[in-house]
């Protein structure tokens, strides 16, 4: 007997979409690309019966990036204008900044309400976008995409929209994957009712700490009258290689980095906002700072590598043999006897770093040679002449994950992209 086709799954992630203001850590700039890639798919596989289902896996609106404005009186009982850009915790500066987001990204909303005329919706949650928890955003979202269909479709598009943190099916596990990182863990609770005993008048979102830590991010991304601020940052992957060209350009930038970085943990700890702190001590503080700046460096003398959770959660889990994640933006597929690890890559600019291996000449202390030589060859991969060749653009990869899934069960799995230089979808390798 043949396999029945049941549905069709296309599974996009990390777009990080912002609010495109001045913001040195948004860097969402492939819109057409993405209205493209889904044009593509309602066009090859809209006209069948089979149902389709398009799932953004999280981080696809990136809450953390985009500025809160609010208005303040003075002593003199003026308004003062005011705008931060912090992991706000209320549900009404959530639904503020996911306004800014839609208004700032029209052909994506486009390409959304696209394919929700052809099928369904479905945002995971991660951890630049667990304010999508709140349900005031989940209906905002809704209303917005349902916009300007005709009274009989609304309810019936809007029904197609769904909202999750992780589901499995057939075997296969789909979750943003940001647990694979202890400083952005999900909490076991996302919301935060009570403080010391007493109800809190509105309920506030419990953001993972390492949310609060892309406010040091930001600044050190931001010039200051001291040191002028790192491009790189969150533009670069393996990240740690930004502060070898911090050492080798830009010495004063290390001096700004290193002070902040020590002085955060201290400022969380003790600050007026009780729900950065929560009940962490300060040793926990500066672990999680710790893991969020040396991820890299920590796993390889730890012995593993960003997959390594992931190969994990495939081992001792008897119901999953394929996890689709995301996450680390980094297309990715790996088999082992355990079951399947795949992501798609993120869609936001981002390049990463060949590394030039340096030719070791010492009979000994190879190892102070190599750490010297590492931090020289630094050069080729942030020199004028030389950085094209280190410094590939992630972002021409537009990948996303396909999933087919059959009536009896069995399920098919893989990586594709869009190439939109010839307008075509085709099978990433």
């Amino acid at each position: 007997m043949q396999r029945q086709l049941s549905e069709n799954r296309f599974v996009f992630t990390d777009l990080h979409l912002g609010e495109r203001k001045n913001n040195n850590l948004d860097y969402f700039s492939a819109d057409e690309e993405f209205l493209g890639c889904v044009s593509l798919i309602i066009q090859d596989y809209s006209l069948s019966q089979i149902p389709i289902e398009l799932v953004l896996l999280g981080d696809t609106f990136d809450f953390l990036t985009v500025s809160y404005d609010w208005t303040e009186k003075n002593r003199k009982g003026q308004d003062i204008q005011k705008s931060r850009i912090f992991a706000e915790p209320d549900e009404d500066a959530s639904l503020q900044k996911i306004r800014k987001i839609f208004k700032a990204h029209p052909k994506v909303i486009d390409a959304l309400k696209l394919f929700l005329k052809h099928g369904k919706i479905k945002f995971f949650i991660g951890n630049h976008d667990i304010s999508l928890a709140w349900e005031g955003v989940q209906n905002l979202i809704k209303e917005m995409l349902v916009e300007g269909l005709g009274q009989p479709e609304i309810q019936a598009a809007s029904d197609r929209i769904s909202f999750a943190f992780e589901e499995k099916k057939c075997g296969v596990l789909f979750e943003h994957g940001n647990n694979c990182e202890p400083h952005c863990a999900m909490p076991k609770r996302i919301f935060l009712t009570r403080r010391l005993g007493q109800p809190l008048q509105k309920p506030i979102l419990n953001h993972p700490y390492g949310n609060h830590l892309l406010e040091l991010a930001n600044r050190l991304a931001s010039d200051t009258f001291w040191c002028k601020g790192n491009y790189w940052i969150g533009r670069l992957e393996p990240h740690w290689y930004v502060y070898l060209e911090s050492i080798y350009k830009n010495w004063r930038f290390t001096i700004y980095a290193t002070i902040t970085w020590l002085f955060f943990p201290f400022r969380h700890r003790f600050s007026k906002r009780w729900w950065v702190r929560k009940n962490n001590s300060l040793f926990k503080l500066f672990n999680f700072s710790l893991q969020a700046m040396l991820t890299t460096v920590l796993n390889k003398i730890r012995g593993q590598d960003s997959t390594y959770y992931f190969r994990e959660l495939l081992k001792h889990s008897k119901d999953i043999d394929i996890i689709v994640t995301g996450h680390l933006h980094e297309h990715h597929q790996e088999t082992t006897r355990y079951g399947t690890y795949i992501n798609p890559g993120g869609w936001c600019e981002i390049n990463i770093a060949s590394f030039p291996r340096p030719q070791l000449t010492w009979k000994r202390f190879r190892r102070i040679e190599k750490i010297f030589k590492y931090i020289w060859t630094t050069r080729k991969v942030f020199h004028k002449k030389t950085q094209e060749q280190f410094l590939p653009k992630k972002s021409e990869i537009y990948g996303f994950v396909i999933c087919k899934f059959y009536d009896d069960g069995h399920k098919e799995v893989g990586l594709m992209r869009y190439n939109n230089q010839k307008e075509c979808l085709e099978v990433l390798n």
